[in-house]
């Protein structure tokens, strides 16, 4: 009997753990309430910024051929011959992509000028212009 009760007092705890754990992680980067690792995307029509974080924003309607930049640090350049991925810090809701080869260093802070499309469904950015902001 002593036994089960020891068992059910480290489940509880354990969940109690995980719980505080998870607050602790959303809450660390969090600043006025939204996430801190959201890349900043401004309309390029309207200047209008947006939060790639939040729940519903302007950018979410984003038809298919608007003009869009988004800002943030180089996390991985993934090369694919004819094609490169762009991975941004804070993430992009974006897939960025270039039929051209990417010629920016991870860790870089990039501005990312490029046109909105769907591809199978979901939304990407082909790039026109990248420049490193410094």
């Amino acid at each position: 009997m002593e036994e089960r009760k020891i068992k059910v007092l480290a489940a509880a705890i354990l969940i109690l753990g995980l719980l505080a754990l998870a607050y602790i992680i959303w809450d660390r980067g969090s600043e006025g309430g939204k996430p801190a690792n959201s890349a900043q995307i401004e309309d390029s029509e309207s200047n209008q910024k947006s939060d790639s974080s939040s729940k519903k924003t302007a950018s979410d309607s984003r038809e298919d051929g608007s003009k869009i930049t988004i800002t943030g640090k180089v996390a991985q350049v993934i090369d694919r011959g004819k094609v490169s991925f762009l991975k941004m810090s804070p993430a992009s809701k974006y897939q960025i992509v270039s039929f051209d080869k990417l010629d920016v260093e991870e860790g870089s802070e990039v501005e990312v000028t490029g046109k909105v499309q769907t591809y199978k469904g979901k939304k990407e950015v082909i790039i026109d212009k990248i420049s490193v902001v410094e």
